[in-house]
């Protein structure tokens, strides 16, 4: 996966995932947050990564195994990936599941990580 910071402004995002070269873009006023942000951000890309990479492994397990409980997330998801529009409204982008779970894995993610942060900065709610 590779990390790259873009010049391009936009009203929505800091930051973005493409699924089909496995780049987070980084917007370079994304960027000018502070630290525990930017790491919070990153995180989240990270985890919409992983989950895209979970729902395509899910689509390969046989009928059986799609039933059981450790994969009730993942088809949450996958309904979830299957209604993401990005250029729907904010509540239909905000409330998808892919976003919120995305939102609290960096939330947890960013505050462990920002605790070795030299000050012991922490992430704004």
């Amino acid at each position: 996966m590779l990390v790259q910071i873009s010049e391009e402004y936009g009203w929505k995002t800091h930051a973005e995932y493409e699924e089909e070269n496995r780049i987070i873009t980084m917007m370079e006023y994304g960027m000018e947050k502070d630290t525990p942000e930017v790491i919070q951000t990153l995180c989240h890309e990270v985890y919409h990564a992983y989950t895209r990479d979970l729902v395509d492994a899910f689509s390969h397990i046989s009928h059986e195994e799609e039933n059981l409980l450790i994969f009730r997330q993942v088809r949450e998801l996958e309904r979830g990936y299957e209604r993401y529009k990005k250029d729907g409204s904010y509540e239909e982008y905000y409330n998808n599941p892919v976003e919120e779970y995305a939102r609290s894995y960096a939330q947890a993610r960013a505050e462990a990580y920002c605790r070795y942060l030299p000050g012991g900065e922490t992430v704004s709610r």
